[in-house]
């Protein structure tokens, strides 16, 4: 089963004043974690959508592919395109978010194991009551996703007859970094 990652990190954070994926957490930075977990997995393919170039750096230097995004500025869905078609040929992609630092990599793993065993649903974990990322697409869906415009994401292709859900006890690892505010919370109950 040939799964590439896709991490999504071209974002502009415009909800806060600064990047939050380079805001720390404990010792390192936001978008370190999901590059290290990423590092960790067997994957057909390893990519990272970012215009940033120390992200970039980092990715590339534990082999990950860093993917430029001049056209970022038009929403999520120029993200998700670029990842694909960087891409080679896979039978799903598994799509992250690079503002997730609890994601663990036995949860990753599950969810991959889920899928293999679930081939034909789009994959998804459930934190609690939250559909959250990462979300794996088998690749019959590659042309209905590169036709995915502005801030549309994978997660508007999801219908209960096309997909499935694994629930996650540990819900802290669906957290994502939204704005000031929510960082703030969480390094304040670390």
């Amino acid at each position: 089963m040939k799964i590439s990652a896709i991490i999504l990190a071209s974002g502009f954070s415009k909800r806060m004043p600064q990047n939050k994926l380079k805001l720390l957490i404990r010792e390192k930075k936001v978008y370190q974690y999901i590059i290290d977990n990423i590092e960790k997995i067997e994957f057909a393919e390893k990519i990272i959508v970012t215009n940033d170039k120390e992200i970039s750096l980092y990715a590339s230097e534990r082999k990950i592919k860093p993917v430029p995004n001049e056209t970022a500025h038009i929403g999520k869905s120029e993200s998700i395109k670029k990842g694909i078609k960087a891409s080679g040929s896979a039978d799903a992609y598994m799509f992250f978010v690079a503002d997730q630092p609890f994601l663990t990599v036995p949860t990753i793993k599950n969810l991959m194991e889920f899928y293999c065993k679930n081939k034909d649903y789009i994959i998804y974990p459930k934190y609690g009551n939250d559909r959250g990322s990462p979300v794996i697409l088998p690749s019959r869906y590659k042309n209905e996703l590169l036709k995915l415009e502005k801030d549309k994401g994978g997660a508007s292709l999801i219908n209960e007859n096309n997909s499935k859900f694994l629930i996650i006890e540990n819900t802290i690892e669906g957290f994502d970094i939204d704005d000031t505010e929510s960082y703030e919370k969480l390094v304040r109950h670390l």
